[in-house]
């Protein structure tokens, strides 16, 4: 269940503040309803990748808690009401919902319930998660329909690599759960996806690595036990291969939350 934390209002009047917004993450689900103007929302996934979404007026952008992300306004004035939640769901990258009346009606409810002048708190509450509810069901939907647009081929592989949950898995591995050699999954994958299997297996595994450097207070030697590494000294050879980054320098690093 979606549950209300907070909100604020956003704008940008002086074209100076457009880029001020640096990268940064926060643990709470995010929605943000563009009111006026138009930008990019610039994300990374923890391994470092990064992607982007486009945005302008009328659109809803939702933001999983973790995402490192960072938005660059293109107009001279913009406006945003930025609404922070909680949910049970879990979600690697953000969505953008564009023109959708449903999220914007959904705003609407939130806007009115968060007015003092119209009902008690408990009653106001209630109705802004039922709003947030909605909204959560939208991205969900709209994941599943992504995820529905991969063959079976890969959605199989997919599902047996996150199921590993960053332990280690190998092109035989792969091959062996689909019941074909780890070469035949890899020529499928690349010619389905246009992407190496290979760089996915290392992707997924390192940006769970960092997730748990992250959130987890264990020693580097548990983490490593945890995700099948040899010893500490594979773990790190890994990490910072794929990362260009130490262990220890990426555990100590700490991002703003606004």
């Amino acid at each position: 269940m979606e549950q209300y934390l907070f909100h604020n209002t956003r704008s940008t009047p002086d074209p100076r503040l457009r880029t001020l917004q640096k990268f940064h993450l926060h643990e709470f689900w995010q929605v943000d309803f563009i009111l006026q103007g138009s930008g990019v929302l610039n994300w990374r996934t923890p391994s470092g990748a990064q992607d982007k979404l486009t945005f302008q007026g009328g659109d809803a952008v939702i933001i999983p808690p973790g995402t490192l992300h960072q938005f660059v306004y293109a107009e001279r004035f913009n406006e945003l009401l930025s609404v922070k939640f909680s949910s049970e769901h879990a979600a690697e990258e953000p969505l953008r919902f564009t023109e959708k009346k449903i999220p914007f009606c959904a705003m609407q409810i939130i806007e009115e319930a968060l007015s003092p002048r119209l009902m008690g708190r408990a009653a106001s509450l209630t109705l802004v998660n039922e709003a947030l509810g909605v909204i959560m069901s939208l991205f969900l939907l709209e994941l599943q329909q992504q995820k529905s647009a991969d063959s079976d081929f890969v959605r199989k592989i997919k599902e047996y690599v996150y199921s590993r949950r960053g332990g280690d898995v190998r092109l035989e591995d792969v091959g062996r759960e689909l019941g074909c050699t780890g070469k035949h999954a890899s020529l499928r994958f690349r010619q389905e996806t246009g992407r190496s299997l290979k760089k996915f297996l290392d992707r997924t595994r390192a940006d769970y690595c960092a997730r748990l450097l992250r959130t987890s207070d264990r020693s580097l030697t548990d983490i490593a036990e945890q995700l099948e590494f040899r010893d500490l000294y594979a773990f790190s050879r890994f990490f910072r291969r794929t990362m260009n980054e130490s262990l220890s320098a990426y555990r100590a690093k700490r991002f703003d939350s606004r």
